[in-house]
């Protein structure tokens, strides 16, 4: 049960995102209308994950509620605290999240560059990475300084968006890559069941942003 614990804190809603070249997935979870699939990393002991759903909602509402920093703890599985640092303009972002550890393991922290492009129309691209060194370490936290994510939100023309997201990762410090990849499949779950959820909320419905151009 603490080695479960471990993994759920580490598997998050990391924010950020990267196009990986197309791994052998394998399907790990199927419920609720939501998959979850893990790929072996070649190099690594560490699997990457990729979830997707379905959900009623827009591009400026997955837009809005992904990029509402300050909440990611309200939603996003063991997020501790999330704050933006810099802002580059109304696309691009940098910030900062904690997540929270089971005793007796450390928090982790991470500082991500988060951008949002929109390639075609109907179409809303993310993707993050980690620039560990723009924050100094902090005492008794462990730094994650590797981690490249990426979602697509796809507009489906009939109020609906498909969401596709993919993160590779490495936790940093001692926790076991076994433990790891045991509770992959559970931590992307969780996330995406919350995000369905709070998307409809009235801030993120009413967002709209004017670089979006819905399908």
């Amino acid at each position: 049960m603490a080695g479960k614990r471990i993994f759920f804190f580490l598997v998050t809603l990391i924010s950020g995102f990267y196009a990986f070249a197309e791994p052998e997935w394998v399907l790990k979870k199927d419920k609720d209308g939501i998959r979850v699939y893990t790929a072996a990393v070649p190099g690594s002991d560490f699997r990457m994950v990729k979830a997707e759903m379905t959900i009623k909602a827009n591009l400026s509402q997955v837009a809005a509620l992904l990029s509402d920093v300050s909440r990611h703890p309200q939603w996003v599985y063991n997020i501790k605290e999330a704050s933006i640092l810099k802002r580059m303009g109304p696309m691009e972002f940098v910030y900062y999240s904690e997540v929270s550890a089971p005793w007796p393991a450390s928090n982790r922290d991470f500082v991500v560059n988060f951008k949002m492009s929109q390639p075609s129309l109907g179409i809303l691209v993310i993707d993050s990475h980690c620039e560990p060194g723009m924050l100094p370490e902090m005492a008794k936290k462990v730094r994650v300084t590797f981690s490249i994510s990426h979602w697509v939100i796809t507009s489906q023309g009939d109020g609906a968006v498909k969401i596709d997201y993919s993160i590779q990762f490495d936790p940093a410090g001692s926790v076991p890559a076994w433990v790891i990849n045991t509770f992959i499949s559970d931590g992307p779950y969780k996330t995406f069941k919350n995000l369905r959820e709070r998307v409809s909320m009235p801030e993120y419905s009413r967002a709209h942003f004017d670089f979006l151009k819905e399908k």
